[in-house]
């Protein structure tokens, strides 16, 4: 199975804590909680990021689109089969204004969860997490700054993407999720 621009960012960074890495697994999150070391630079994850995308570079004929998405998958229960994108539906079409979802970013499945446009200057990338995630909190932050980087370079590149979707002067990042969540990861 192929990997996305943030699993192989992930795993070209030195990330061990203990005997878990510190980016995926809840008990390298525990450990870095405990003591602080994030074991890489911020510094080296942007370069690392921006490495994984210029060998991959942002395509698709969608790119920046702004939607919004209200289907989503039950099971034979009539439970949500994916919760997260029923709570992300569920939030895009309760808001009015100009709430999307699934905005692709970097083409195939990178996209950002939700996105808000709050002005003409001021977008806003949300990274959603639900009750139940096997994704620490630090793992939504990366995939929120991977998420802007490939923002950036569309822009700076000049990459193809939707019309409707402009250059904002101010990205802001927001992860959203349940207290539960954050309770469960410490």
């Amino acid at each position: 199975m192929e990997k996305n621009i943030l699993q192989k960012a992930i795993s070209s960074l030195n990330v061990k804590k203990g005997k878990y890495r510190l980016i995926p697994h809840k008990e390298g999150w525990l450990k870095f909680l405990e003591d602080g070391d994030l074991v890489f630079k911020p510094s080296e994850l942007r370069q690392i990021i921006e490495k994984v995308i210029n060998e991959f570079p942002p395509g698709g004929n969608k790119l920046l689109y702004l939607r919004n998405r209200c289907n989503f998958t039950v099971t034979a229960e009539y439970k949500a089969y994916r919760p997260e994108e029923a709570l992300e539906r569920f939030i895009t079409i309760s808001n009015s204004g100009k709430f999307y979802n699934q905005v692709p970013i970097g083409g195939k499945k990178e996209s950002i969860d939700i996105g808000i446009e709050e002005s003409e200057s001021r977008f806003v990338f949300v990274e959603l997490k639900p009750w139940s995630s096997t994704n620490s909190p630090l793992y939504a932050i990366v995939e929120s700054l991977k998420n802007l980087i490939l923002y950036r370079i569309i822009h700076r590149n000049n990459i193809t993407h939707d019309k409707n979707c402009k250059h904002y002067k101010h990205i802001d990042l927001i992860i959203l999720a349940p207290s539960f969540y954050y309770q469960d990861y410490g």
